[in-house]
């Protein structure tokens, strides 16, 4: 009985923990074209407010979207990246693809290579810059990163 008791609680635990949501999970019928996208959740915490990602991934490309709750300008302008700095000390820089947005919380899009190292790294610490200021962030959150990339595989 007791065994039957930790094998519950252990299933509990488990789903509690990958309790991500999808905000689209389709696959076309007609063409198979695979759409995965989910919810926005935080990622970093800033002097100033929070830094919010999702990931879509359309077929086998993968897109992360990051949003600040601070004002640091408009996503999409040509200047505009995001850096993380991992546990390692590695670095990564991304460029912004996103169409120039200049409304609240409008959000940049970086595009991920499949062999990405946020899909396995830890990440300590983000800087999210926008067309008028950049916004440094120290990980924080429900879920990692490389944990909301992995629901959409």
């Amino acid at each position: 009985m007791k065994k039957l008791g930790l094998v519950l609680i252990a299933l509990l635990v488990f789903t509690t923990i990958n309790a991500q949501k999808m905000w689209k999970n389709e696959v076309d019928d007609f063409t198979g074209k695979t759409i995965k996208v989910t919810n926005y959740y935080n990622v970093a915490k800033t002097n100033v407010g929070l830094i919010k990602a999702s990931v879509q991934r359309v077929n086998n490309t993968f897109y992360l979207q990051l949003k600040s709750t601070s004002d640091i300008g408009c996503a999409g302008a040509s200047d505009n990246y995001v850096m993380f700095i991992f546990t390692d000390g590695t670095k990564l820089k991304l460029k912004d693809k996103a169409d120039i947005n200049c409304k609240d919380d409008s959000s940049s899009l970086f595009l991920l290579s499949e062999n990405s190292p946020l899909f396995t790294k830890a990440i300590s610490k983000i800087r999210l810059r926008h067309s008028e200021f950049y916004t440094d962030g120290e990980t924080s959150g429900t879920y990692t990163l490389a944990q909301i990339l992995g629901v959409t595989k």
